[in-house]
């Protein structure tokens, strides 16, 4: 029931957005440019410098992205952060980087797939289930798994095949994998040349559900969606002052572990959202909140850790492993709040020693980061597709 009303709700949702223009996005955010108001937010350079740094990779990285027939050329997810696997290699051929010239490529794309071919495999045992043909998965759980496993590494290997047997594979060097799903949970069983040399683009930039080097690999922005920021747009979020804000918000979904320490410890300040509203209020929710936790779960990322951020609430993140999109870019510490998980019991004091000037500090620079974490239908320099790719090309050109 949930569902049907989540998607329901989702569905009739037509925020409006703002009109693009040269300056500004349809999400009403600042374009990377020169002159940019952007500062501060940077580890290193500022706004004009990676500005140019994108030109430059503009002109010299080349992406070709390998056919198969096993690219499922669609995405089904009620998740908006499994949408980002399909969305990559689908926006890839809209850009400068892409050429259909294997000799001009600077870098290989992998026609992969890995989410879909997780729904797929999920779909067709539940119909073998239906027809009485498979066990039931509670007396055999064992079985299932190791048959879905199988299944999954096949129409994966077959994705690759192409690109394996091509005289530019040299050992996954230089190749591309994109995944939305556990990223890199199979592929070493797949391909282990892959899987030690190419550069992981993944969710799942964390060390529980796979291996993930951010020496190579790169963490996506987990959360694509056109709606929310305009929507965010519509309603002004971030010219909400800190004293209309009422609350410490988040999404409940299942309280377990640590995050029940904070659950229990709420206050009439805390707005824990644990069931069911229409989408519009659920984002309105954000719009009311100082701060937002998002905490480490099966896996540490969720898209949620950026539904908040286009609403002016600053994000309280409670990690362990995850290394957090574009961290070697981005000064993350400027517009979020970073509480180490065997910090989690200090959260509330750490918040309530945060002055309203300081918190307003943090929303400046939040606004200033935002453009580097939406995506476009047509990706727009800077944003997320930008950001990721670029970070991509960084490492290859140290490696």
């Amino acid at each position: 029931m949930a569902i049907k009303e989540k998607l329901i709700s989702y569905i009739v949702f037509r925020p409006k957005g703002r009109k693009s223009t040269h300056i500004h996005d349809e999400y009403g955010l600042e374009k990377l440019r020169p002159a940019s108001s952007a500062f501060g937010i940077y580890l290193s350079g500022n706004a004009d410098d990676l500005a140019r740094e994108l030109q430059k990779m503009e002109k010299e990285f080349k992406v070709y992205k390998y056919e198969s027939r096993f690219q499922i050329p669609f995405s089904i997810s009620a998740n908006r952060g499994y949408l980002v696997e399909h969305y990559f290699l689908k926006s890839l051929t809209k850009t400068k980087f892409y050429t259909r010239d294997q000799h001009k490529a600077s870098a290989f794309v992998l026609p992969a797939t890995p989410y879909m071919y997780y729904m797929l495999v999920q779909i067709w045992w539940k119909l073998l289930q239906v027809l009485r043909i498979k066990p039931n998965p509670k007396t055999d759980g064992e079985f299932e798994f190791n048959q879905k496993r199988k299944l999954e590494e096949w129409f994966l290997k077959k994705a690759i095949a192409r690109a394996v047997d091509s005289a530019y594979f040299e050992q996954g060097k230089r190749h591309i994998y994109f995944s939305s799903k556990l990223g890199t949970e199979f592929l070493e069983k797949v391909n282990n040349d892959l899987f030690q040399h190419a550069h992981l683009v993944v969710n799942s930039a964390d060390a529980k559900r796979g291996f993930f080097n951010p020496q190579k690999d790169v963490s996506s922005v987990c959360m694509k969606d056109y709606k929310i920021p305009k929507y965010a747009a519509d309603i002004n979020a971030f010219d909400i002052p800190f004293d209309q804000r009422k609350y410490f918000g988040y999404y409940a979904g299942m309280i377990y572990g640590q995050r029940g320490w904070v659950h229990e410890k709420r206050t009439d300040e805390c707005l824990w959202i644990d069931h069911h509203v229409p989408f519009a209020q659920y984002l309105t929710y954000y719009s009311q909140s100082k701060y937002y936790f998002h905490f480490p779960g099966s896996s540490e990322w969720s898209p949620r850790l950026f539904e908040g951020m286009w609403f002016g609430a600053v994000p309280v993140v409670v990690y362990e492993q995850y290394t957090l999109p574009f961290s070697d870019l981005l000064d993350w510490t400027k517009f979020a709040v970073l509480v180490p998980m065997d910090k989690i019991q200090q959260s509330y004091d750490i918040l309530k020693g945060i002055t309203p000037q300081e918190w307003e500090d943090k929303r400046f620079h939040l606004k200033a980061a935002l453009k580097h974490f939406v995506y476009h239908k047509k990706p727009v320099p800077g944003d997320a597709f930008y950001m990721t790719m670029y970070s991509v090309y960084q490492r290859i050109l140290k490696s």
